[in-house]
């Protein structure tokens, strides 16, 4: 991975591939692994790798996607701001925005984070690609191995625990 022309040190952190990352205003950077953490950059240098706790990546395989989504707040609350990550499990997973962009790592370079939503889908797996549909809101595009798909997102405008989905083959 090179960043700005320079290339990555990954010092004790496993080597993998990156297929996604997503910058955040400060220029730190979140990109995406093949064993399922995230890694969280400060220039050329892993700042924190992101877990759910040490046996528990982030995802069960490869992270394919990664992006910004703004979710409208509770009445009378701000929007919410979400790292949305999916990947080879078949998850789509919900980032506390402002958590991940203010993670410290532990001695051992660790962060642990849990997510805000979570969503399973259940007769697909392996998300290669994890886009909102900038002209339509309520529902997102995924591509896995055999078909494109769209899911559409009902109760957005709710608390988190009151999402739910739909999935249609396009």
């Amino acid at each position: 991975m090179k960043l700005k022309g320079d290339i990555a040190k990954f010092g004790q952190i496993e080597l993998s591939d990156v297929t996604s990352f997503f910058t955040f205003p400060d220029e730190k950077v979140i990109s995406s692994t093949e064993y399922g953490k995230l890694l969280l950059w400060e220039g050329n240098i892993i700042k924190c790798v992101l877990a759910i706790d040490a046996e528990t990546p982030c995802h069960k395989g490869a992270i394919e996607s990664i992006f910004l989504d703004t979710l409208p707040g509770a009445e009378g609350e701000e929007e919410k701001r979400y790292i949305v990550t999916a990947g080879a499990d078949g998850c789509i997973k919900f980032w506390d925005f402002d958590e991940l962009d203010q993670a410290e790592g532990d001695d051992h370079f660790n962060y642990y984070i849990q997510p805000s939503k979570v969503i399973e889908l259940k007769d697909s797996n392996d998300v290669r690609e994890f886009m909102r549909d900038v002209f339509n809101p309520l529902w997102t595009r995924y591509i896995n191995i055999d078909d494109i798909f769209k899911i559409i997102f009902f109760g957005v405008e709710q608390s988190d625990d009151s999402l739910e989905i739909k999935v249609e083959s396009l």
